[in-house]
């Protein structure tokens, strides 16, 4: 069992905070089994899993805390189980503010399935973009304190203390792309000093929502610092970080947008056997909701990305662009849902695709069946998993 101090402390106070005699917690959760099936020759299984959340709540007065926990078992290879502390945290509410502190999951923006200036939580992409966000997005131990007091205005202040990477596919994955053996990096030491800080004021105003946002931060994954010794090693880079977003509704339509600045990207250098070139990088993203009726749903999103200061040092196209669409319909009395997500990248012109059929077959329990696909060049984004396009089912009862 892997846990982290703040959060098991959080969990404790919060059980310490519920009086004797209250009766048994109100537990909450769901069991999730899915498998993937490669779809091209040898036809391999990709994943292979069956995973438990368990969830409690308590309160007290001002005081609550919510813990959850997920038991899994990967059931390729030698098949392994895990039980670890999920979101752990202690809540508290004042006059005009509250605060948080324990492990939790913070999200910022508003990209659908997209991240832009959602840069707090480390992604887990050991089965890359398959996964959904809620799913990719890495719980942190942090303190949030929100002042809440004017009404229209939030201010929120997040402190992590202690650095945490991007979970990177393990060497035998067939979602890692790199040759020879995975290398392992060298982490920020756990100190204060190296912790993270974040600051998001927000703005609730008649027909807009309106947000700016700050952080120093680390680059969530490695850098090569010094190629050509031996082993190669690898690290991480400090981060400045500004944003904002925008969200405006019309009717049956939203409009949104986002953009961030970061002072030190990484990007793989153009000349090989040096180390990665730092440079700021701009990212920006307009998209549309609309919601004509009749339980249809379009989505629309435009990102583009620039390399600040570009002149041909690094093997990244000074600008990309990529698009994305999203179209579901929901029938037989909103029972089954159809969906489809495409991501396009327009510098490579590659492809990934993933249709999902979601069947609520009794009250809390789905059955669920898809396909991702991967296609282009296998220079790009997507087109490097091509070998992984894949067909899935999952089956979710949530109690």
């Amino acid at each position: 069992m892997k846990v982290f101090p703040l959060a098991v402390a959080a969990c404790v106070i919060g059980l310490a905070a519920v009086p004797s005699g209250a009766g048994p917690l109100p537990f909450a959760g769901y069991l999730e089994t899915r498998h993937a099936v490669q779809v091209k020759s040898p036809r391999e299984f990709l994943a292979s899993e069956t995973r438990l959340r368990l969830e409690a709540l308590g309160s007290r007065d001002e005081a609550s805390f919510f813990a959850s926990v997920n038991a899994s078992e990967n059931h390729l290879g030698e098949a392994s189980s895990e039980v670890r502390l999920h979101e752990g945290y202690l809540d508290y509410a004042g006059d005009g503010w509250d605060v948080r502190a324990g492990r939790q999951i913070i999200i910022w923006g508003n990209a659908d399935g997209l991240q832009v200036t959602d840069v707090l939580c480390p992604s887990d992409i050991t089965e890359y973009a398959t996964r959904d966000l809620d799913e990719i997005r890495m719980p942190i131990d942090a303190v949030n304190l929100r002042y809440t007091g004017s009404g229209d205005l939030t201010v929120e202040t997040v402190l992590i203390p202690f650095f945490q990477p991007a979970k990177l596919p393990e060497t035998d994955s067939p979602w890692r792309v790199a040759t020879g053996p995975k290398p392992t990096p060298t982490e920020p030491d756990k100190t204060l000093e190296n912790g993270e800080v974040g600051v998001r004021a927000s703005w609730f105003l008649p027909g807009v929502d309106l947000t700016f946002s700050w952080a120093r931060l680390w680059n969530d994954l490695t850098a090569q610092i010094a190629p050509g010794t031996d082993p190669d090693p690898f690290g991480y880079r400090r981060t400045s970080f500004a944003g904002m977003t925008a969200s405006v509704p019309l009717g049956s339509l939203v409009i949104r947008g986002e953009a961030a600045w970061f002072s030190d990207g990484s990007f793989p250098a153009a000349e090989q056997g040096t180390p990665d070139v730092e440079k700021p990088l701009i990212k920006a993203l307009a998209g549309c909701d609309w919601y004509p009726g009749e339980n249809w749903t379009f989505s629309v999103q435009a990102l583009g990305e620039h390399i600040v200061g570009h002149n041909g040092d690094t093997l990244q196209d000074e600008t990309r662009g990529l698009l994305t669409l999203r179209v579901a319909k929901k029938l037989f009395r909103e029972k089954l849902e159809l969906s489809n997500m495409g991501y396009l990248t327009l510098n490579d012109q590659d492809l990934f695709n993933r249709f999902e059929a979601d069947y609520e077959i009794t009250d809390g329990f789905h059955a669920m069946a898809g396909s991702d696909l991967f296609a282009g060049t296998r220079s790009g984004m997507y087109g490097r998993y091509k070998d992984n396009t894949q067909v899935w089912v999952k089956a979710k009862y949530s109690f």
